[in-house]
């Protein structure tokens, strides 16, 4: 997740909105109009970097390829038509926009043009705004999406046949929509909360921000470690065999660790921010930590549709699916829960 592009004032208002990536030059400060790229890596000043920034690049390709197939595969195949595809196809929307975002605020100077351009934009809602509300809204939505998949792969493999009853493709459709609608209203919330006067110093704004960022971003890691043990505990009971669960537990493994160090370096920016203020780092540090951090956004963002998606469609094995089948009874399952 790329949080907040805001620097807060002393106050909590966006007073100079401006990306993460603050070491922008395209940035002109003085009233004047530049020029809209939608390529450059001007930011990227080394070799290192640059070759970072390439890797990156790959990443974000293969992530972007990787959810548009998903998402087109499962809406288009009528043998993908279950709830846990269903879910996962959900999930890559807000994923494929989160990519798309990651490169805008990376190799484009589109955001510091908006802020450039609409700085003293006085409409009710205006163009910073708006921006800002829909990176919110999508980031939300990703997580939101992340936790019902957890929600639903855990009620169909605990209480296979009371959740086949009630558990469609259409109730997965429609919890989707309600969560694109709570992204809504929570990303309006975020964009309200930063023009707050709280009459804070910066330091304690960037803190309060950190903590923030902590909130938001764990809270779906609670939920998937309690699901999953709750998941672990209900197969140790079953005539599931020990190799998926086994899977099951290095899948989360891979997920968790993605997510967290993304989460890490999302925590640690308004920290970043703080240390800059009292000891003026160093500008090359602070590129590398963006550019890493921008590494692992396209990374966290990308990988979904690799793990969910392929691997239950491409590297299926039949005897874990009927191994799977006999403790869902009859096949109430579909194939893919035990990723």
């Amino acid at each position: 997740m790329e949080m907040s592009n805001f620097t807060l004032n002393l106050t909590l208002n966006v007073s100079t909105n401006t990306t993460d990536h603050n070491f922008n030059q395209d940035l002109l400060l003085n009233g004047s109009t530049q020029f809209l790229k939608f390529f450059t890596w001007e930011d990227y000043d080394s070799l290192s970097l640059r070759w970072l920034a390439m890797s990156t690049l790959i990443i974000g390709a293969f992530g972007l390829t990787g959810n548009f197939i998903a998402f087109v595969k499962i809406v288009f195949s009528k043998k993908l038509h279950t709830p846990t595809f269903a879910a996962i196809g959900c999930l890559a929307l807000p994923d494929l926009f989160m990519i798309i975002h990651c490169y805008i605020i990376s190799f484009t100077n589109i955001e510091s043009y908006l802020r450039d351009k609409f700085y003293f934009d006085q409409h009710l809602v205006s163009v910073c705004d708006f921006y800002d509300s829909l990176f919110y809204m999508t980031y939300y939505c990703s997580l939101g999406h992340v936790i019902f998949l957890s929600i639903v792969r855990y009620l169909l493999i605990t209480d296979p046949l009371r959740s086949k009853n009630y558990l469609t493709v259409s109730f997965v459709a429609r919890y989707s929509i309600i969560i694109w609608c709570i992204s809504f209203i929570l990303s309006i919330s975020t964009v309200a909360l930063f023009m707050v006067d709280m009459n804070l110093t910066k330091d304690e704004s960037y803190l309060i921000l950190a903590i923030l960022r902590a909130i938001v971003g764990f809270i779906p890691i609670c939920i998937i470690i309690i699901l999953h043990y709750l998941k672990l505990k209900t197969l140790r009971n079953s005539t599931v065999n020990g190799h998926v669960q086994n899977r099951m537990s290095f899948i989360v493994v891979v997920i968790l660790s993605v997510f967290t160090s993304y989460q890490i370096f999302v925590i640690f920016k308004p920290i970043l921010w703080v240390l800059d203020l009292k000891f003026n780092i160093a500008k090359s540090v602070q590129n590398t930590f963006y550019s890493v951090s921008q590494l692992f956004a396209f990374l966290h963002f990308s990988c979904n549709p690799y793990i969910y998606f392929f691997i239950s469609v491409f590297v299926s094995n039949p005897k874990r699916e009927l191994s799977t089948r006999h403790y869902a009874i009859n096949g109430n399952l579909d194939k893919s829960i035990d990723v």
